[in-house]
């Protein structure tokens, strides 16, 4: 839905919420006039719906000023030429054909990881999950069923914070072999069970996809900042 269909849509909300309040304060407080008691009601009323967004944008700046760092046990083993030995790690889709022969993956990859690399996630042809081994030394590509990585970067749990207000995402370095967590981070989500008011009622929707209008993004530099902690090559902190 456009925003040009969304300003009609919470106009008469506004208006609707006056007279509503205007109703109510007349039964609850019948001999009463005070203007600022309606206009103090009708902003509480106005902010509701969006409350969630400023406790978000709250929570946002805060971790921004004082961002967690990631907690390290051991570290990987690198080879002589500082490079781990494969990993696996998560996207949310696939690459295409064209797209490992366009955006040539191996590139992406070998300046860090020595073998293979597997990136798993769905993908958009047949809609479920695989796991896609790049070979890093032959420049070949194939699907598996299963990992054989040497680490792996693991997105775990989702723990609900402050009321659903905001949520952490796990994310482990694993050595696959040994089952040991090298070092764990963690992105903070922003996805609000109260925004049901706002996204259906409202319909402050956008997009093909019908995605929320108003939505506070997440910060989801976990990865990165293992990689950068880990040492790895390209990801070094200056």
């Amino acid at each position: 839905m456009s925003g040009l269909i969304i300003v009609p849509i919470f106009i008469f909300y506004v208006v609707v919420s006056f007279f509503v309040l205007k109703f109510i304060l007349k039964i609850v407080l019948p001999n009463s006039s005070n203007k600022k008691i309606i206009i103090t009601a009708l902003l509480i009323v106005l902010i509701l719906p969006f409350l969630d967004l400023f406790l978000q944008k709250g929570v946002k700046s805060y971790f921004e000023a004082f961002p967690s760092k990631p907690i390290v046990y051991s570290l990987p083993k690198f080879d002589e030429n500082g490079k781990l030995d494969s990993l696996k790690e998560n996207i949310n889709l696939l690459p295409s054909k064209l797209q490992l022969e366009k955006l040539n993956y191996y590139e992406i990859y070998d300046y860090y990881i020595e073998n293979f690399v597997e990136i798993y996630g769905t993908s958009l042809k047949e809609e479920k999950e695989k796991i896609l081994r790049i070979d890093l030394l032959n420049r070949t590509y194939s699907y598996n069923q299963k990992s054989e990585a040497k680490y792996s970067i693991e997105e775990l749990n989702v723990d609900n914070s402050f009321y659903s207000i905001f949520k952490r995402k796990r994310i482990q370095f694993i050595d696959s072999q040994t089952g040991e967590v090298l070092a764990e981070s963690y992105d903070i989500l922003f996805e609000s069970s109260y925004s049901y008011f706002r996204e259906k009622v409202l319909l402050m929707l956008t997009g093909p996809g019908q995605r929320p209008l108003f939505k506070v993004s997440g910060i989801n530099n976990g990865k990165i900042e293992l990689k950068k902690v880990l040492g790895l090559k390209g990801f070094i902190n200056e």
